[in-house]
Formats: C-alpha cells, structure tokens, sequence
C-alpha cells in the first residue's frame, strides 16, 4: 500500500479501516505473500489503523532516502 489517505473530514469513521481491509483482502486474492508498510512514529493515528487490523509494528528496520525523499 502507498499513499492511502482519508480526507480529515471524514476521518474516525471507519472508512480507513474498510479501506484498507480490502486493499488486503485484494492483494492475498492476487497471490500476495506478504504486505509491508511505513508510516512516520509520529504518526499515531495511521499507526493505531495498522495496529487495530491486527499488524505486527516491526522496530527493526532502517530506512534509507537520498536528497532528503522522506522529508518531502
């Protein structure tokens, strides 16, 4: 998943999670062996969405960017 976004207004409504159960359920109907994602730490409502669709938080990995991506 890149990029997924629920417009603020219409946030904590369950369209976040609806959202991305099916983007799930749509990727292992396609063959997906695994699904990764990143968010920002200090990103705790995308990270409560990951966490309530009962993904495990990895603290184990490193991201590398050039020219400054990730502060885009």
């Amino acid at each position: 998943m890149n990029e997924v976004e629920v417009a603020e207004a219409w946030r904590r409504q369950g369209i976040g999670t609806a959202l991305c159960k099916m983007l799930i359920d749509l990727a292992r109907e396609r063959g997906c062996n695994g699904i990764w994602l990143a968010t920002e730490t200090a990103n705790a409502p995308a990270r409560a969405l990951y966490k309530g669709l009962n993904a495990q938080e990895s603290s184990d990995i490193v991201v590398y960017d050039w020219d400054a991506a990730m502060k885009i």
